[in-house]
């Protein structure tokens, strides 16, 4: 769980093995105890089946309250979408420009959400970061 993956000059990146609604607000809870000040960035792939479903959609935004930014890759489901705080995306190139826009000066936390691969989207970031 929270495994740092890498560093980019302020910005953390994490790999987090992230399934259910309540795993996820258990992270990001204990990550916005310990760093209170610092910007959060989610990025979260759903792969299970009640998570494309939107059988957690209640809970799921409610677990994503502590951060500050969420790029969600677009399960191909009508019962998520974008909003100021929330963004879906269809591709995860474009998940790490969007990422890669929102970094502050400040310190910064980007946590990798999924049970899976995410077409290594934690090294992606890392290289796009490292590119600024």
């Amino acid at each position: 769980r929270l495994e740092i993956v890498g560093q980019v000059n302020k910005t953390i990146v994490y790999d987090d093995f992230a399934h259910h609604p309540t795993a996820i607000a258990t992270t990001l809870d204990g990550l916005k105890q310990a760093q209170p000040k610092d910007n959060i960035i989610v990025v979260l792939e759903l792969r299970s089946n009640t998570m494309k479903m939107g059988f957690h959609q209640e809970t799921l935004i409610n677990a994503l309250d502590k951060a500050s930014q969420v790029y969600i890759l677009n399960p191909h489901q009508d019962w998520l979408k974008s909003t100021d705080k929330i963004k879906v995306l269809d591709k995860v190139e474009d998940i790490v420009k969007q990422v890669s826009k929102v970094i502050t000066e400040n310190n910064n936390h980007i946590v990798v959400m999924s049970n899976g691969s995410f077409d290594g989207i934690t090294q992606k970031i890392i290289s796009a970061l490292s590119n600024y």
